[in-house]
């Protein structure tokens, strides 16, 4: 449901990862750390920074939220 909602609202949801990794893996954490921020650089500047763009993504956010709960609920 995350990557779809980022979809909706125009954010490549390559920006957006989740890694289970324990507390005993430091140097796995840091490696991933690090892949992440390599791929999120390449992908350029996060869309929301721009505010007039960002005002309207905020304001449609709850729409898109409801439209995609909908049809999950739907299937």
């Amino acid at each position: 449901m995350t990557k779809k909602l980022l979809e909706c609202i125009g954010i490549d949801p390559v920006r957006v990862r989740l890694e289970w990794i324990s507390a005993s893996e430091a140097p796995k954490f840091a490696q991933v750390v690090r892949d992440f921020v390599k791929e999120v650089k390449g992908i350029g500047p996060n869309p929301l920074s721009h505010r007039e763009e960002g005002r309207w993504m905020k304001s449609n956010l709850l729409k898109d939220i409801n439209q995609i709960q909908d049809g999950e609920r739907r299937h």
